[in-house]
């Protein structure tokens, strides 16, 4: 069991009450005390996620699996196949006619911005995030959602480092030499 267990995916009920998916699961029920939780089955997610992995490579896409149900795959080298962006999109889509409503995809200049991307847009949709748009899509984000380890940013935290543009704003070099390269 982790021991800090996250909502994975809410209702959009849970969403108005404050949930969102990655958030722990104590924040969960303190902002909707009323959240009912399902239990995941494994197995079952496992042999869905092979699947979903299978039907991407069906469209020529790279696929590497993040974890059940995420997954990155480069988008540039499917461009010219479908005809742009949006076909590479409705491709997808395509794929998954059952859950079309629920998948969420991402582009973004880069592997972190392109899952923030996923996580923001809305189910059944996709949001594409251009290099000039990055700033303000991820300035108000809470720096939890960093790939950091706990301890870090607790320490971030307790410093009132609470959004990533109070990260943003801090020296590269004196983040490093405090808290180590990563």
């Amino acid at each position: 069991l982790d021991a800090h267990p996250r909502i994975v995916e809410c209702s959009a009920a849970a969403r108005a009450q404050g949930v969102e998916p990655g958030m722990l699961l104590g924040r969960a029920l303190g902002a909707c005390p009323d959240l009912q939780l399902v239990e995941h089955d494994a197995a079952v997610i496992e042999d869905r996620g092979v699947l979903f992995v299978e039907r991407l490579e069906e469209l020529g896409a790279g696929v590497e699996p993040l974890r059940p149900g995420r997954v990155l795959f480069a988008v540039r080298p499917l461009l010219r196949l479908y005809e742009g962006e949006a076909g590479v999109v409705e491709r997808v889509f395509a794929q998954f006619p059952r859950v079309r409503d629920v998948l969420r995809v991402g582009i973004g200049p880069n592997r972190f911005v392109a899952e923030v991307a996923a996580w923001r847009a809305a189910p059944g949709r996709c949001l594409s995030v251009e290099q000039e748009h990055v700033r303000p899509l991820l300035a108000p984000l809470p720096s939890r959602i960093l790939p950091i380890e706990s301890r870090m940013l607790e320490t971030w935290q307790a410093l009132g480092l609470d959004t990533l543009a109070d990260v943003a704003v801090l020296d590269r070099s004196k983040v490093a030499e405090r808290f180590g390269p990563a």
